[in-house]
């Protein structure tokens, strides 16, 4: 196999890999969309840079992990097309490996957007009312 090793031709063959999968993988396309959703509503809600900075690691670690996920699915499928116990295995597991971290991450960042979230609120409802800190906690409880 004769092929170019040049910064930029590499640099293609990533986008031509993200784009096949923006193309044909579903839950791909649905975590890149729930990706940008994240980074507008921490951009709405105001969240500093540190956790902004989090919340598109963390956006990234899910979207590579489901790469890496599809291309070991890929390589089953390529390395063999009939239905055989093995290759289920081979193409399962590392689903059920990512399930974990992807249930850890949404814990995570739905309590940093509803802090933030409950923040907003809370500042704008005192704007509001136009009280003091010590009025509207004495009027919540």
């Amino acid at each position: 196999m004769n092929y170019d090793k040049s910064l930029w031709s590499s640099f293609m063959y990533a986008v031509e890999g993200i784009w096949h999968a923006l193309k044909n993988n579903r839950n791909f396309r649905i975590e890149v969309f729930l990706g940008v959703l994240a980074v507008l509503l921490g951009l709405y809600l105001q969240i500093t840079a540190l956790e902004m900075v989090i919340v598109i690691v963390v956006i990234l670690l899910v979207i590579l992990s489901e790469m890496v996920n599809t291309s070991l699915e890929e390589m089953v499928n390529l390395i063999t097309s009939e239905h055989k116990k093995e290759a289920k295995i081979a193409s399962t597991i590392p689903s059920f490996v990512i399930q974990p971290k992807e249930i850890f991450i949404d814990c995570f960042n739905s309590f940093n957007f509803i802090h933030n979230y409950a923040t907003y609120l809370l500042n704008n409802l005192q704007l509001v009312l136009n009280i003091s800190n010590y009025q509207f906690i004495y009027q919540l409880f």
